[in-house]
């Protein structure tokens, strides 16, 4: 009986923590910087992520007519396929949250 109740406890503590963490991914995904810092914590990077400054590169927007965000060479890191660096992060919009993806580039 006491481990039945000790399970039940145990996951409505890990249902909150679950729940915690995604609204916490949306709160931060309604930003450019912050859904940046979102993409390179879901690549693994969470150093990096708490670490890095992304900054709007308008020398960069216009080219591919879209929002770019940069963060510093230093920060960067490899794809997962490790073709290139990743230093760049185009920005997208859905509804009223942004969606980081990386912009490969040309080579």
């Amino acid at each position: 009986m006491e481990l039945n109740k000790f399970l039940i406890k145990s996951f409505k503590m890990l249902g909150v923590v679950v729940l915690l963490c995604f609204i916490t991914v949306l709160l931060l995904s309604l930003s450019p910087k912050g859904s940046v810092r979102v993409r390179i914590l879901f690549d693994g990077h969470p150093v990096t992520a708490i670490r890095s400054d992304p900054r709007y590169t308008k020398v960069q927007s216009r080219a591919p007519h879209q929002t770019v965000y940069t963060i510093p060479y230093k920060d960067g890191y490899d794809s997962s396929d490790e073709s290139y660096m990743v230093t760049q992060f185009k920005i997208r919009q859905v509804s009223v949250f942004k969606i980081a993806n990386h912009l490969v580039p040309r080579m």
